[in-house]
Order: C-alpha cells, then structure tokens, then sequence
C-alpha cells in the first residue's frame, strides 16, 4: 500500500481475516454459481483479494478485465459481453462510465477512495450499490454500507456514509486522547478486529505508530490508526470527512480538499471533479480546481466558480478551474493527483489592457508572482492577494507614480476597477514629524506595556532563518547591513528619556553602528542536524546582546557551509524595531543591497510620524471615552484569580478545528446574517463558551498600518512595530 504519502510499503496480513471477510462478502452480496465477478483490481492491489474471494468462495466466476479495456466505454462494452454482475470499482472510475454500462440489478461496490452523493443518486437506484471502506492494515474491508440516496442528507456538499463495521471488527471514533467523541462530532477512526495486520515489513517505527493499543478491547489487543476522518450520522452509520492530511492550509485558512470537490460534482453538467493545492512556482500557493463534463454538457470555469462562491467561504473557491475530458488515473483506479496539469493562467477576459490599468494588471503579476499578467476583471485577492500582499502593491504602485490605498484595493480588487479611482502619485511634503532625519519616535501604547514588564523587555524580539547563496562574501554582507541600518532609523535606534516632556522615545543613533559588531561568521561544515545546534546556540547567544537601552537592536550571524553548499543567515531584531510586516520589507532590501551594493530607497514615512499620529488626534476617541473608562471601571473579575495568576505556571495550546458544515456558515451566512467578521463571531463564542452571561474583557492586537491613522501618508516601506 502507498496510502496518501506514495510511498509503497509493505503490509504483512496473515490468513487469520479471510474467514471473516468471506462471510462479509457471502451475506452482503449472495455471489453464487451462475454469477459473474469482476477481476478489476491488479494483483498487487489488497481489493484483488476481495474480488479473488466473493468469486472463488461461493462458487461464481471471476473475469478478468484486460488492462486496455478498464476505463470508459471499452469497460463498458467488456462488462456486457461478459455478463459481469458484481463489480467492485474505484469511484473515478464509475463516474467515467456511461449511464447504460451497468446492467439492472448489478451488485455494485464503489471503493478505494470517497463517493459523492452524485454518484449514489445516479446509480443506487437501478443497481444494488454499496460504498466499502477499508484500509489494506483491515485485511481490504472494515465498513460498508448499502447505498440509498434517501438516508443521503439533503446537503449535497455532505459526505457519503461508509455504513458500520463489518463481521469480526470494530470501528471507533476518537479524539486525540483516545476516547471517543459522540455523535455527529468528527474525530480520528481507529480499526480493530481479526482482520488487523501484523504491522510494515521491515519498518518497526512505523508500525508501533499506525497499529496502538486498543483501549477498548481485551488485554494485549490492538488497533490500526487509520489517518482518517469521521463521524457517526443520527443512524450510527460512519461518515468518511477525508484523510487527516489531505487537509490544506492556504493564507491561514485551514480547507478541506473533499469538501471542495463534493461541491464541484454537485453543480450541474459536472461528472468529476478534483482540487488540489498547487505550488508551481516557490512561494506562490495556488487553490487549483479540476472538472470533468458530463456528456453534452459546455462548462464554463467563470460560471462554474461563480456558483461556488455561493456555496463556499471566498478563500475555498479554486483561483482557477480546468475543464479536462477525464481525470488521470493510477494504476488502483484512483484519481493521480500528482499527474492533475499546471491550470492555465489565461485572464478572465481578452479585452487589452492599457494606461493605468496594464501597469496594475502588471503589478497583480509581479507581487502574486503570476505567469503573467492577469485579465482587467481578475481579482487580486482570487488571485491569492491578502492583506498583507495588498500593502506590497500598494508600494509597487507608487514606485509606478500611482497613488493608490489599501482600503482602495478592497473596494476595488481588480486591475480594471482599480484603474478607474486611482491618481498619479506625487511625492508628499515632508510631514511635521519628518521634517528632518532621525526623528525620535514616542513609545506606543503596546510599547509602554513592553516596558512594564523588565522581564522580557531587554531580549523581547523576532528573528529568521534564511537561505543564501554559497557565492555570498563577508565583506558585500557587511557592506549591505550597513546600508540596510542606515535606510532604515529604527534598526539603529535607542530608548532614551532625557526629554523635556519625561516621554521615552526610540531616537535613531546619527551614525549606524559598525557592521562588523553586528555580524558574527559561524562555519559549518557538519550535516543538517550539526547546522540546527549550531543555529540553535547561537541564536540564543545572539540574542542575549540585544539592549534597546543601549542601541542594541540587530544582530546577524551568517552560517557559511563552503563550495557547493548554501549557506545560512539568522538574523535577529528586537520588537521595538520590528513587526511581521516589516520583515516582508527587511528581507528584500537586504538581498538588494546584497545584490548591488547600494542602500535600499528611505521610506516615504517614518515612524516617528506614525507613532506621533496616535497621540495627535485625541478628539477622535471622545465620543468612546466615557464608555471604555465605564468598562475598566466595572472591569470584570479575571478568569484567574490573582494569587493562582501570581504562582509559577506553564502555558499551554488548546486547538479546536470546526468541521466544515459549522465552519461554512460561520465564514458565509451567519457572519452576513449579523454585518460581522468571523473573528467577532469567534469572539462572541468564546465569551459565551467561558462567560456565560457574564461580560468578559478581552485584548486584542491588530497590525496597525491603517490608512486612518496617518491620513495620505505612504507606510508600505516603514520599518518598525505597528501592533496596536
């Protein structure tokens, strides 16, 4: 078996299962004298297994299909002269087969990976239809379930159930901890039974990973650890959600690949569909979809993604769509993902492109690392913007002379649309706050409440870990940190507070500290895991010198590995100076000026400005005042009690994942239904889940580069700590 990894393995299952399978096949199927079974499945394949005994067992005979007559219309024509009445077949493969291929009356087992509710409503009514699941570690089956398109639920996105387990076995589902969650709640499915094999050949680690101890059953009995997802339905039947690693994350969205794919064959004209998260070019995650037409039907990718826009959150709808005559197959019948083409990245009309428009739609493509140029009516954010990426383009486009927002790119996503409300850009007066270089900077609120904690205040800072090119030299690294401090005022800042107000400030040093104090050589000339404990010690050593008191902000440590090696680059930067945005700003200059040895262009703002900004318009939160002073005036009591809060503690991580039928609606109706964001739906649910009906004070964070706060002013290149 290779399993979802592709990498084949082999699995040792004794004889001990086989009685029980052959009194699974006898009872469901009634295969007998005169009935003719269908060899579908390589020998190589577990479901040889199965078809090898509903025939030789019972007295029917097996046909074996040639491998040139196993797909469409030739399996179509072979099953009729043949006679076939029990077939077993992939999924994929039934969808491939006309409508009139199998005759009335036909057992019919659909197996090897998910059925769609389409399938059953075209199939169970005239055939004997069943859905089998069952890892090959189960000796070929564990449930199965005998198709009726009535007990489908009426949602046709909803899995397909998997029935119950069958004879000698037990399915259970679990939670992390191993028990078992009730009804309806998704959780891993563990296998146990006669049908249990032994193990991997030859790889024991794996083997004590996949195949634990069950709980559940007589001392010294186990259980195989199938990697999947499911739950139990109102009927107890088992409902297969997907494999736990076939679930994708894509610009922090946790999507569910089958549940796109359910969605995909429930449109009309559609017979398959695949999706896939695509990485074609390094960095660029692309959500691809795949759909195979029914016959006669015209599919049209735009109308298609369109009705999926109704049905699923924004992020979950592919960015493109590929109409394709088949789906590639493996040699199991199930659908190569692997082999699934690149999606083309035609624009979404022809109509060229000019003026401002062209030199956005060129833009999308160089901040979104497109192919090319997207069409005048393609989304930025379908493209795979974010708001991240949209202050990138934001920059991109002033460095163009256009004058665009962020706000703007949201209100107006595409290159056409964006064209119609932008201005030149004209380079903007110097603000009172950057009238002249090195300006000290006033602490933020969050950097105040830094400052009360000593504790964490010296070394409080974030880092990264890079790839550089083996040619990299010392001295063009030196040199480019040098100019990296110098464009940017607060790497080379220090907290001073002789000022005639007593208000701390980060005040930029007028000479950048040598670069040479900055950067340590650390050779590694060791393997992979030498390089980690190498990183590791000096990471922490490295870190241990940073004083914002003193002008300390940055540290770098350059990890060379000699000829033919990349080498590595660390570098660490204390939070006063530093946000998850700015590195997106950090990183490219520095391999500019690695590149050409020049200093990076200023920032058109400083953050002096910016932080001034905050304080200078107080009337603005008046109409709030009275409301928040009323809040922290009645504050709630802390979920901890003061003493428990003060004692030493470990922090810890509790992850919870919604199933998709709860986390559809809450990214789509409900959040609509209440003119809310999901966040403040979350935050609504978690002061109901720990509250009650008592209020709960929460704080919350946000990255602050709102155009709001310093009005006209460009921060797409500022460098510093924005959280507000």
């Amino acid at each position: 078996t290779s399993g979802s990894t592709g990498r084949p393995k082999g699995v040792a299952v004794t004889h001990t299962g086989l009685p029980a399978l052959a009194r699974t096949l006898a009872d469901a199927f009634a295969a007998g004298p005169g009935d003719r079974v269908l060899q579908f499945a390589s020998l190589s394949f577990d479901t040889s297994v199965w078809e090898i005994v509903m025939a030789l067992f019972s007295g029917a005979a097996l046909e074996i299909v040639p491998a040139d007559r196993r797909l469409g219309e030739p399996l179509a024509e072979f099953l009729t002269e043949h006679r076939v009445t029990h077939l077993t077949i992939p999924p994929a493969v039934l969808a491939a087969l006309p409508r009139d291929a199998v005759a009335p009356g036909t057992t019919l087992v659909v197996a090897g990976e998910a059925c769609t509710p389409a399938l059953v409503r075209a199939w169970a009514g005239r055939t004997r239809m069943f859905n089998s699941y069952g890892p090959t570690e189960t000796t070929v089956d564990a449930t199965l379930w005998r198709c009726d398109p009535e007990r489908l639920r009426a949602d046709d996105h909803s899995p397909v159930p998997v029935g119950t387990a069958v004879a000698e076995t037990a399915a259970l589902v679990l939670d992390a901890a191993l028990r078992p969650v009730p009804p309806g709640t998704p959780g891993e499915l563990y296998v146990a039974g006669s049908g249990l094999a032994r193990g991997y050949l030859g790889r024991p680690g794996l083997t004590a990973t996949r195949f634990v101890a069950a709980p559940y059953g007589p001392p010294g009995s186990r259980m195989y650890r199938t990697g999947d997802l499911a739950r139990r339905n109102a009927h107890g039947e088992l409902e297969y959600l997907g494999r736990a690693d076939h679930q994708v994350k894509l610009r922090g969205f946790r999507i569910e690949l089958g549940e796109i794919e359910s969605a995909l064959t429930a449109l009309d004209g559609v017979r398959q569909a695949a999706a896939v998260l695509r990485e074609d070019r390094p960095g660029s995650k692309l959500l691809a979809g795949y759909v195979v037409p029914r016959a006669g039907a015209d599919l049209d990718p735009g109308r298609l993604r369109a009705a999926l826009a109704r049905t699923l959150p924004d992020y979950a709808v592919p960015a493109a769509l590929t109409v394709l005559p088949a789906l590639p197959l493996g040699p199991t019948g199930k659908v190569d993902r692997t082999a699934l083409p690149a999606p083309a990245t035609a624009p979404a009309d022809d109509a060229p492109l000019t003026g401002h428009a062209a030199t956005l739609a060129g833009l999308f493509a160089d901040v979104l690392r497109l192919d090319g140029p997207p069409g005048g009516d393609d989304s930025f954010f379908t493209l795979g913007g974010d708001s991240i990426s949209s202050i990138q383009l934001v920059s991109r486009a002033r460095k163009s002379g256009i004058a665009l927002s962020a706000r703007q790119i949201f209100e107006h996503p595409t290159p056409r649309a964006l064209a119609d409300v932008v201005a030149p850009h004209t380079e903007t007066a110097a603000a009172p706050g950057d009238a002249g270089k090195n300006a000290p900077a006033l602490l933020t609120p969050l950097m105040h409440w830094l400052r009360r904690h000593p504790g964490h205040w010296t070394g409080f800072h974030q880092s990264v870990l890079v790839t550089v090119p083996e040619t990299l030299t010392e001295d063009r690294l030196r040199t480019a940190l040098g100019h990296l401090l110098a464009t940017h005022e607060l790497l080379r800042s220090r907290v001073t507070t002789d000022h005639p107000d007593g208000r701390p400030r980060l005040t930029p040093l007028d000479a950048a500290p040598d670069p040479a104090a900055l950067l340590t050589v650390a050779p590694v000339h060791g393997d992979d895991t030498e390089l980690r404990r190498v990183v590791e010690t000096r990471s922490r050593d490295r870190a241990g010198e940073l004083d914002p008191e003193q002008g300390h902000m940055v540290r770098a440590v350059w990890f060379p590995r000699g000829p033919g090696r990349d080498g590595r680059l660390l570098l660490l930067v204390h939070h006063l100076a530093v946000d998850g945005v700015s590195w997106r700003i950090l990183l490219p200059d520095l391999a500019d000026a690695v590149a050409a040895g020049t200093p990076p262009p200023r920032p058109a703002t400083s953050f002096a400005h910016w932080a001034g900004e905050l304080y200078a318009d107080t009337d603005r939160f008046t109409a709030e005042r009275a409301h928040w002073d009323g809040v922290l005036a009645d504050r709630p009591a802390p979920l901890v009690p003061p003493e428990a809060a003060a004692a030493p503690h470990t922090p810890g991580e509790l992850r919870t994942e919604l199933a998709p039928g709860l986390t559809g609606p809450l990214l789509t109706a409900t959040a609509a239904a209440f003119h809310a964001r999901p966040d403040e739906l979350l935050l609504a649910a978690l002061v109901h889940a720990i509250g009650g009906d008592a209020p709960v004070l929460v704080d919350l964070e946000s990255h602050g580069r709102h155009e709001e706060s310093a009005p006209g002013r460009d921060l797409s290149r500022t460098v510093g700590w924005f959280t507000t």
